[in-house]
């Protein structure tokens, strides 16, 4: 909690630190400025001396008509966000003395029931310590955390107490989520109940019980663009724009080269050898070191947004998120937005159901690869796949017209008669 008298200066510094950090002025007035004068006179009106997190729900309250859960809650309504996103920008500022501008999460933090917690802090740390993929341990981590919120919400205070019903309530409530969300969180699940019987903190193996629910791998083709839709696309983006510069680089880059949209996302400056003209990364997914020529006409794009369009920052990424503080960009879904935007301004179909992420700029690299008479392990090497049968069982798939080439005639069994 922040005594009164201690709010005017915490304001001060705040709105001073902003400044210091590049923020421009009309912002800090009125993203941040213009909420602490309202936040000090309700205060002063309610003749409040302290501040706390349910204090600013308060006064958000007042302000909105609206009772928030916590402020960690994001909305649709963008004055209602500006409120919340200055309060806990002050109340972070307060407990840790720095400008903490990360964005706010959409759902409040995991918080372990008490009666639960040995037994889930000791299998994240050895889930942490494996030698599992981050992206893996991530999902075992996940599925584990909605599981103990479920049985703790079915009242659960004993893992010695689990029961196959408990299972069974957790699972029914993703009956309707998508195949694939359901084998993963039940690949997470089983591990975590592998680990309560084997470590004593249940007596039964629940895990036999389960059904491994199996996951159509390669089930579909995977979507490709045109060449015709390549240009367009690249035509619609704004390059007089330094977002426009960004989104053109990131495209073009995607295109030719075939990255992974969190490569993209986290390649660094240094990356790009301008004299050899190659990029050297070690990929995110496989861990791998990769060497990509860095073809002309991407290489004079990302100059100009380098030059003409990136924003001062230390960060030493070279495409950034173009809203203060000017960080890395945040998801790869932030790629995939700005990618179903052009390709609406562009005129493009986009049907429904039909795969359209910054991962479709990859598969059609992929198609090209292979119209272009390209051998398997030059498309392994680009696309940085491990086994080739990844890029077999991934994307040759894609070359519809040479697999036709493989089919079989096949007699019909009236053909067959007429001709004996």
């Amino acid at each position: 909690m922040i005594k009164n008298s201690d709010i005017h200066a915490t304001i001060d510094q705040v709105l001073l630190g902003l400044k210091e950090k590049g923020m421009a002025e009309s912002s800090i007035r009125t993203g941040y400025q213009g909420v602490y004068n309202t936040f000090l006179k309700f205060l002063d009106e309610n003749k409040i001396s302290e501040m706390s997190e349910d204090i600013c729900i308060q006064y958000i309250e007042s302000k909105n008509q609206i009772r928030l859960p916590s402020l960690l809650t994001v909305t649709s309504d963008a004055s209602l966000n500006r409120r919340i996103r200055a309060l806990v920008l002050l109340l972070r500022y307060r407990e840790t003395g720095s400008l903490d501008l990360r964005t706010r999460g959409k759902k409040a933090p995991f918080s372990c029931p008490a009666a639960l917690t040995s037994a889930y802090e000791t299998f994240e740390a050895e889930t942490e310590k494996s030698h599992l993929a981050a992206a893996t341990k991530s999902t075992i981590i996940d599925s584990t955390r909605r599981f103990i919120m479920s049985v703790s919400e079915d009242g659960l205070s004993d893992w010695g107490l689990l029961e196959m019903s408990h299972i069974d309530s957790f699972l029914s409530k993703y009956k309707d989520s998508r195949i694939k969300y359901r084998g993963t969180l039940i690949y997470g699940l089983k591990k975590y109940l592998h680990f309560l019987f084997d470590n004593g903190f249940c007596e039964i193996d629940y895990t036999e019980d389960i059904l491994t629910l199996r996951i159509p791998r390669n089930g579909h083709v995977p979507h490709t663009w045109t060449p015709d839709e390549l240009k367009r696309l690249l035509g619609a983006v704004d390059r007089q724009s330094p977002g426009g510069k960004r989104d053109y680089a990131v495209f073009s880059l995607c295109i030719q080269t075939g990255l992974r949209a969190a490569d993209i996302r986290k390649l660094k400056i240094n990356d790009i050898n301008w004299k050899t003209h190659a990029l050297n990364i070690t990929t995110g997914k496989t861990g791998e070191p990769l060497e990509l020529p860095l073809l002309d006409s991407v290489g004079w794009a990302i100059i100009d947004y380098l030059k003409n369009g990136r924003p001062e920052s230390v960060y030493p990424n070279v495409f950034l998120a173009h809203h203060f503080p000017y960080g890395p960009i945040g998801s790869t879904a932030s790629l995939t937005g700005a990618l179903r935007k052009y390709l609406i301004k562009a005129g493009i179909e986009i049907k429904a159901g039909e795969a359209h992420g910054i991962h479709t700029l990859r598969s059609t690299l992929a198609q090209n690869m292979l119209l272009s008479g390209a051998g398997l392990p030059v498309i392994s090497q680009t696309l940085a796949h491990r086994d080739e049968r990844t890029t077999v069982g991934n994307y040759l798939r894609i070359d519809t017209e040479h697999l036709r080439g493989c089919s079989l005639e096949l007699e019909w069994e009236g053909e067959a008669d007429a001709e004996l």
